[in-house]
């Protein structure tokens, strides 16, 4: 049996640093979506001579992880096996890379979250093993990503609440492929006690993004200038209704009007610009617009 999922990429349509906290990490209030594209996971039976968890990478972007050992899929994988205790068979993991490293997509998080789905439905977990509990543990962003439906989350991240009836939206992502330090990105910010995000709902949803921001984009821009020159493409293109960065950076995205205008402006900035990395795609609507979908 073999049982795969896409890790999508997770796009932080707003992000407000509202203030810092005395464990390290600061308070958020952040709007986010996940895209249709994404890393590529697969879990199978695995050799027994190998370990319980044997992890190979391969894709685009594969060459930019650091030590598999310490990837959050193996961790991840790691975390669920003594969770649950006793004998389990081995398994062999698979992760096709196709999200830039460190690029404010949660790449990694995403990863993490869709090995720990994969695993308790390959080892028959049920409900034994509380996989909420073992995200958290993992990254202020897997919770997120467990969830994999557009979302606001505030606090470290943690306290999250789906958003009803916000629609699938055309978008495009692109990065300059420079890697983007988060923690250095909190350290350089000087205001760190913003107001949070204004009301925020399905009627008014993309006017409401507009009217917030991303605390972090000025930072990190100033460290990465290249990302004006992402925000400034994807904004000139026609039909782009919003340009940001998301989270930490350095990609951007640009929500569109459609489809066509989508691949449109995909296409015509990877004729432009060559040398970034550059993908139009859907977000993943509400559950229940996805259902009636």
């Amino acid at each position: 049996m073999t049982l795969s999922a896409t890790a999508p990429a997770k796009v932080n349509l707003a992000l407000h640093v509202t203030g810092e906290r005395d464990d390290g990490y600061h308070d958020l209030d952040t709007i986010a979506v996940f895209t249709g594209f994404g890393d590529q996971v697969s879990v199978t039976a695995g050799d027994r001579h190998a370990g319980l968890v044997a992890v190979e990478t391969g894709g685009p972007f594969a060459g930019d992880l650091g030590s598999i050992e310490d990837n959050l899929v193996s961790v991840a994988a790691r975390m669920l096996a003594k969770a649950r205790g006793g004998e389990l068979p081995p398994v062999r993991i698979v992760l096709d890379k196709r999200l830039p490293v460190a690029s404010g997509l949660g790449g990694g998080s995403a990863d993490a979250a869709a090995v720990l789905k994969l695993l308790a439905r390959f080892w028959r977990l049920g409900e034994r093993v509380d996989l909420a509990s073992i995200a958290g543990r993992l990254g202020a962003d897997v919770p997120m990503c467990l969830r994999g439906v557009p979302l606001r989350a505030r606090g470290r991240g943690d306290e999250i609440a789906p958003l009803d009836g916000v629609p699938a939206l055309w978008l495009v992502l692109a990065s300059p492929l420079v890697g983007v330090d988060t923690g250095e990105i909190f350290t350089r910010l000087e205001n760190k006690a913003n107001a949070p995000i204004g009301p925020v709902g399905a009627a008014n949803f993309v006017e409401a993004l507009a009217h917030a921001r991303n605390d972090l984009q000025a930072v990190t821009a100033h460290l990465v200038p290249q990302i004006e020159a992402v925000v400034a493409a994807l904004a000139g293109q026609p039909g782009c209704e919003l340009a940001r960065m998301s989270g930490s950076g350095a990609a951007c995205f640009g929500l569109f009007s459609s489809e066509r205008a989508a691949q449109a402006a995909a296409a015509r900035i990877e004729v432009d610009h060559a040398h970034w990395w550059c993908v139009a795609t859907s977000t993943i609507a509400s559950p229940a617009l996805a259902g009636a979908a």
